[in-house]
């Protein structure tokens, strides 16, 4: 059992994180020229937001020695934060089907929605995942014969 509790009793847990838009992850930091340059939040920054409260929606009810990874995502960013703003990601399990995590997800600045969608993520046993990681690389290594 990978659970320290009933799976299903998770479904409908809910968690709320707010962090502030700042200029070391904004647009502006990935692009080229200083014409293109945007002061705003980019999508990878909502990400790890969506991603790291996602992780704590489930992994303090996991077993030692397990954690979730994240699988996929579909995610609708359609409204620009400036650089400063607070955004809060609302983050949601929907499901949990074996050791898939199913999250719905919303998350707004001080104004108004900027991004909705489904996050998504799996229970493994770490040790076990590190091994996996560790034998791949181990793979680009070995000469092909």
């Amino acid at each position: 059992m990978v659970f320290r509790v009933e799976p299903k009793s998770l479904e409908g847990r809910r968690l709320e994180r707010t962090i502030v838009a700042s200029a070391e992850h904004s647009a502006s930091s990935v692009q080229m020229t200083a014409s293109e340059k945007l002061p705003v939040m980019p999508t990878g920054q909502l990400l790890e937001l969506i991603e790291s409260t996602a992780f704590d929606v489930v992994n303090p009810f996991l077993e030692p020695g397990h954690r979730t990874v994240g699988t996929g995502l579909e995610l609708r960013h359609f409204a620009a934060t400036p650089e400063t703003w607070r955004v809060t990601a609302t983050v949601t399990l929907r499901a949990i089907n074996g050791r898939k995590c199913i999250f719905d997800v919303a998350v707004r600045d001080q104004l108004e929605q900027v991004c909705t969608g489904a996050y998504f993520s799996y229970v493994v046993n770490t040790e076990r995942f590190r091994s996996d990681v560790e034998n791949k690389k181990y793979k680009l290594l070995s000469p092909v014969a």
